[in-house]
């Protein structure tokens, strides 16, 4: 059996401030070196501890083979990566400066949810039980507050009747 492995990585001091997220690096490595090591950019949330991944279609992704002396390629890719952190908290501002408003969040959290599940979901879900904040925190009808919530709730979501967690 082989395992995929994931370190996170920060700067020792960061000088960009966003409310509740840090960026990072996310370095991705398998087990047996079949795939490369891949490099990421990421936000960790300080208030529920909850790590995103930033989308490969926004912001690149870099690989790395194993092959030969890889370290000179790994420090470089972390370096242009940590390059982008300005870019990505811009988006962040972004988010958390857009409102909106229950019909908004509605149809966001429907969207989100037959996106999460194309073929599994019951019938009759209201997505409104997905913009329920599970802690202060994350009460807002931001675009940033409404997408960590739904994240995290479509995360965490269990059906009744389901034998397992869906998530």
């Amino acid at each position: 059996m082989h395992a995929r492995h994931l370190i996170r990585l920060r700067r020792r001091s960061e000088t960009i401030e966003l409310r509740d997220a840090i960026p990072e690096i996310l370095f991705l490595n398998s087990h047996d070196g079949t795939s490369a090591y891949q490099l990421r950019l990421g936000l960790f949330r300080v208030v529920c501890t909850n790590g995103l991944v930033v989308s490969a279609g926004v912001f690149p992704v870099w690989r790395v083979m194993h092959r030969g002396d890889v370290v000179e390629d790994v420090v470089q890719a972390a370096l242009q990566i940590s390059e982008r952190f300005e870019l990505l908290a811009a988006s962040v501002e972004r988010m958390e400066c857009t409102q909106l408003d229950r019909l908004q969040q509605l149809d966001f959290a429907a969207e989100a949810l037959a996106m999460r599940f194309p073929k599994d979901l019951p019938g009759a879900i209201e997505p409104s039980r997905f913009l329920v904040p599970r802690r202060p925190e994350d009460v807002g009808n931001d675009l940033w507050r409404t997408f960590n919530v739904l994240q995290e709730n479509l995360l965490r979501v269990e059906f009744r009747g389901a034998r397992r967690r869906i998530g």
